[in-house]
């Protein structure tokens, strides 16, 4: 049979070692005894816990500090001292910063400790350290009985905490055996954190033996960054060990600092997008989007593997599961498009062709390729004179100023040219159905010097005029309306170079 106070025993040291790992909250980093008298002491805290996207504080309202009540060792002499202090519940205390340092100390005896740094009693200064007096009456309140030797019970949040009395007379330590403790105002019950001496072994976190005059006991991390670890913590001198307000040693600071985020408001892993080439973009292009970050991503467009492919304009958001904030990257594809027309399409050698650029606005530069052993850069609207039979590809290349481009051509066919006798080839049918055959009743000549076209339908009506004999007639109206298939009259005026004149008059039938 296991003995029952020993059962009982067992049973509360698992719990304070479950509050150590889910409630602490609050745990003491150092505590003297004081280098110059027995009642210049101080305790030293480290506000824990795990900073998230949330939340980087912890309240720490109705906290009580504490000596020994009876958990560590019980009655009279045992360094049960009348009464405790709490952390007022008033806003101050409600959001401390994870990783704060927090330092309490006797300001009541005779010679006040010199290695105490001046008070600071602003949360909010950035260097999260609070040094705080124990007279102080703002942040801390004194209940002046309970606990005490004959019940070890604190107070409940709502009672009413008004003692004035002294540092020694609430929480001063016992040289022989004593503990310092805090607790959680949601289970008042058991510490979260203490460290207890001498013949105070009972139910110990942080134990050491022997007499604590002039000692002070520091957490050092020296194997992890465990508070109720035994083998973190170091008795040490007063008269060389005390570091109030400061971390203890490089690995103390290593872990108050991983812990306040370097005193820096938190913002969780650095989240960032990165493109797999640099702006400016066209379009066609493909882009690959990283996330910085390998697991937990979320990108806007529902994919959450860390690269996406992006090859429109898009404003890509990405979230993270460890990153507080979210990262954003807008793209743009740069686009174009080439465009012209020509005045005439199909003549004799030598041909001129006078060239219409109807590109889109955002175009900037330029290209010509005339398909005869010539090209033209930075012309917008371009002539050329074809002096060879043959049909050629003309191709425009329009450059926007971040270099995307879009390509178009037209055919140009020039027959061979004709003698220099007068001549006049007069169609008699044509097919304007935008095939790229026979789309116009063009007139094919030599040696012309003034033209005059006209055309009629049945009714006498004129319905199309032209002057430039390679301009021809595409089958609409003079305002752009497309005429029915059916049987037209033209009625030509032509002067020669050698001053010769010319009416040839006609049928022409427009078949679509």
């Amino acid at each position: 049979m296991i003995n029952n106070k020993l059962g009982k025993k067992y049973i509360l040291i698992s719990l304070l070692f479950a509050a150590m790992n889910g409630k602490a909250q609050l745990v003491i980093n150092e505590v003297s005894q004081g280098a110059q008298n027995p009642t210049v002491e101080y305790v030293e805290l480290i506000v824990t816990g795990t900073n998230t996207c949330s939340t980087s504080t912890q309240d720490l309202r109705n906290w009580i500090i504490d000596d020994n009540n009876g958990t560590f060792a019980p009655g009279s002499g045992s360094g049960i001292a009348a009464g405790c202090i709490r952390f007022k519940n008033i806003a101050f205390w409600q959001n401390i910063k994870i990783g704060t340092l927090i330092l309490i100390y006797d300001d009541g005896a005779s010679s006040v400790n010199p290695l105490i740094p001046a008070n600071d009693l602003n949360a909010n200064d950035g260097n999260c350290r609070l040094i705080i007096p124990y007279s102080n009456t703002t942040l801390i309140e004194k209940h002046a009985t309970q606990p005490g030797i004959s019940n070890s019970n604190y107070p409940t949040t709502s009672t009413a905490f008004t003692s004035a009395n002294p540092w020694t007379s609430v929480i001063g330590m016992r040289n022989g055996g004593d503990a310092f403790q805090v607790r959680n105002p949601a289970i008042y019950s058991i510490p979260a954190h203490a460290v207890s001496w001498g013949d105070n072994a009972n139910n110990p976190i942080i134990y050491f033996s022997g007499d604590a005059q002039k000692r002070v006991f520091n957490m050092k991390n020296l194997v992890n960054n465990n508070p109720a670890n035994q083998a973190n913590w170091t008795n040490d001198s007063t008269l060389t060990g005390e570091t109030p307000g400061l971390a203890n040693n490089p690995q103390n600071s290593t872990w108050i600092s991983s812990l306040s985020n370097n005193c820096q408001a938190f913002v969780g892993a650095n989240l960032s997008i990165t493109a797999s080439s640099a702006a400016p973009y066209c379009e066609g292009e493909t882009v690959v989007l990283s996330s910085s970050l390998l697991n937990g991503n979320s990108w806007s467009t529902g994919d959450t593997s860390q690269s996406i492919t992006v090859s429109t304009n898009s404003t890509i958001s990405l979230t993270n599961s460890a990153a507080c904030l979210p990262a954003t990257l807008s793209l743009t594809f740069d686009t174009t498009k080439a465009d012209f027309s020509a005045d005439t399409v199909e003549g004799f050698a030598p041909l001129t062709v006078h060239f219409t650029n109807q590109s889109l606005a955002n175009a900037s530069t330029f290209s010509w390729n005339f398909a005869d052993g010539t090209a033209l850069v930075d012309s917008t609207n371009p002539s050329h004179t074809f002096t060879d039979a043959g049909v050629y590809q003309v191709m425009l290349t329009a450059f926007t100023i971040n270099g995307c481009f879009d390509s178009i051509s037209l055919k140009i066919t020039v027959n061979p040219p004709l003698d220099l006798e007068n001549k006049l080839e007069i169609p008699n049918i044509f097919t304007p159905n935008s095939d790229g055959v026979n789309d116009k009743f063009l007139i094919l000549s030599n040696n012309v010097e003034n033209f005059n076209g006209l055309i009629f339908d049945r009714w006498g009506n004129k319905i199309h005029e032209w002057t430039n004999i390679n301009e021809g007639w595409d089958g609409r109206t003079r305002s752009g309306m497309k005429v029915t298939s059916g049987v037209f009259f033209y009625l030509i005026n032509v002067t020669f170079k050698d001053g010769t004149s010319i009416h040839p008059k006609g049928t022409i039938t427009l078949i679509k």
